[in-house]
């Protein structure tokens, strides 16, 4: 017989089974393995008889998972829902999209998602944080966590001077009677020595530059030392840019959702509504850039023809003076109701050269080269005022995408391609316009002098005082005229409006949507009985000793006896 050393338990061992033999081949003595190797019964045990482990586990897992909790802040996300206007033709190619389902419905969404990029550009954020000044966040020191206090701060910051770091930060400690201490500085990366004592509201110089610090309403609340921390607006808006989401509603509509994570509900949603408020801002400033060009070159001109006009008038007063001419009236009605027919046809036809010089002029000044072409000057040619039209409209096509993507997008030295072109066509149209006006106005010249011959015997002073007298009535009239365009381009510049619509204001659940407090105690209690769980497992797998006879179920030897333990 063979002689085997094994740990009984009295909780496997309950029967008593002897087998002799003679034989050490014999079958009987062999051990019946099909048994499992770990029963119910072994788990049971496993868990109950260990179960203060899984509670001191489970425990140490929740308080982990508490301390997490605590000291992340909550996230909140606030979403606002606006609609793209369309133009026309943007409208019936996403009506034919919508029946062909091709080409031209990708064609008519591309101006929607060009308007999404210009919502997620770092420059129009950073419009937002300045306005809402965000450039400074105040965190208060609490027991083992860092807490931003934002609209509960009890004292605010003011640059007094440009600060050209790119960002600082310092600790404010309140010191009593409306005294406080600025320590711990920190310049970008570098932390700078020194202390600070001022009063709140003085202007102070620190090594962070020239501040001011002023208490507000929540300053009775002001008993732990606070960290304010600056940085400039454009890191703060790439920030809130990262945590952005602009998204169409569905493929079929012009309806962009616009989704902000932030750690205060409030300032989310101030923040998305001074995005769209922004965005119309400079949606119509863009607009606009068009009928301010125009106003700007008419004021050019005016002032220009009021010079002339009163250097006019000053000639017509010594002319008079000179010839002592006291009674005008009689010959220079006569002349101009005899001209009168004449008169109308060269103030038409001067006008109209007047302005076509000024366009021309305007198009060869290589300053003008990528500005606006002033429009509805009033030409009488429907296709030199369709041509500055149509070039107008890619210029601000171009400027629009060139603010949103950049110099290098391909679609930009297309469109600079057939601006240049469509430049040129402008200049032979306005020269092809000018040569028909300037023979207009010789012949009406012509006709003129024939009238003037007649009368000329009459008096020669008188004649050459109705001839200073028409040059004055020309460039009254084109006064005129100027003042009344820049007043219908000022007109058409408060007719617009922006191109969004609001149709849900910034909201969302008063419920923060991290940290996942259910998922994370779910998780905490798992961990806290897997763990110990799982422990006991690979002890029980990892077990070679002998505790019971199924131990020897893989092993081709004689089994003699099975021999119980009470204890």
């Amino acid at each position: 017989l063979s002689r085997f050393d094994c740990n009984i338990d009295n909780q496997h061992c309950l029967k008593f089974k002897i087998i002799m033999t003679d034989n050490y081949n014999n079958p009987q003595m062999q051990v019946n393995d099909d048994e499992p190797a770990i029963t119910l019964a072994d788990i049971w045990n496993m868990i109950w008889g260990y179960k203060w482990w899984y509670v001191a586990c489970t425990a140490v897992c929740l308080f982990f998972v508490a301390f997490y909790i605590y000291r992340t802040p909550d996230t909140y996300v606030r979403t606002a829902k606006v609609i793209i206007d369309e133009s026309e033709q943007d409208a019936t190619m996403r009506s034919l999209g919508a029946i062909t389902g091709g080409a031209m419905r990708m064609r008519s969404n591309a101006t929607v998602v060009n308007e999404m990029e210009a919502f997620s550009s770092p420059d129009l954020m950073q419009m937002v944080v300045q306005r809402l000044s965000l450039e400074t966040r105040y965190v208060a020191d609490q027991f083992m966590r860092n807490v931003e206090l934002y609209e509960y701060t009890p004292v605010t910051m003011k640059l007094v001077a440009d600060n050209p770091q790119s960002g600082f930060s310092f600790m404010i400690h309140n010191s009593g009677d409306g005294k406080v201490s600025l320590t711990d500085f920190k310049v970008g990366s570098d932390d700078m020595e020194g202390k600070v004592e001022c009063a709140l509201g003085d202007t102070v110089t620190t090594p962070a530059g020239v501040i001011a610090l002023y208490p507000t309403s929540k300053i009775d609340s002001f008993r732990n030392d606070i960290r304010v921390i600056w940085n400039n607006s454009m890191a703060v808006a790439k920030s809130y840019c990262s945590r952005l989401s602009v998204t169409l509603s569905n493929k079929e509509s012009t309806v962009v959702v616009l989704s902000l994570e932030d750690n205060y509900p409030q300032r989310a949603s101030n923040i998305l509504s001074s995005l769209i408020d922004i965005y119309n801002e400079e949606w119509v400033r863009n607009k606009n850039r068009s009928a301010r060009n125009t106003s700007d070159f008419i004021n050019e001109r005016l002032v220009i023809i009021e010079k002339e006009l009163g250097g006019i008038e000053g000639e017509i007063k010594d002319f008079k003076q000179d010839n002592k001419l006291t009674n005008v009236n009689a010959v220079a009605q006569s002349y101009l109701e005899e001209s009168s027919e004449y008169a109308s046809k060269s103030f038409e036809v001067n006008n109209q050269l007047e302005i076509a010089r000024f366009i021309k002029e305007y198009l060869n000044d290589p300053v003008n080269e990528n500005a606006l072409i002033p429009a509805n000057l009033g030409l009488s040619s429907a296709n030199v005022e369709s041509q500055i039209k149509e070039y107008n409209d890619i210029v601000l096509q171009r400027d629009r995408l060139k603010a949103g993507s950049g110099d290098r997008n391909p679609m930009i030295a297309d469109l600079n391609t057939a601006l240049a072109s469509l430049r040129s066509a402008v200049l032979r149209s306005i020269d092809n316009l000018i040569t028909t006006l300037d023979l207009q106005a010789q012949k009406i010249k012509g006709q003129e002098q024939q009238i003037l011959s007649r009368i000329a015997s009459n008096s020669g002073q008188e004649l050459e005082l109705l001839s200073i007298q028409r040059q004055q009535q020309v460039k009254e009239s084109l006064y005129i005229f100027l003042l009344e365009k820049r007043e219908e381009n000022e007109l058409a510049a408060l007719v617009n409006v922006g191109n969004t619509r609001l149709i849900m204001n910034p909201n969302g659940s008063p419920n923060p949507v991290a940290p996942n407090r259910l998922m994370l105690l779910l998780v905490a209690l798992v961990l806290g009985c897997g763990i110990p769980f799982a422990v006991l497992f690979l002890m029980r797998v990892l077990d070679t000793t002998i505790k019971t006879k199924e131990d020897l179920g893989e092993l081709s030897v004689p089994f003699l006896a099975e021999i119980p333990l009470s204890v």
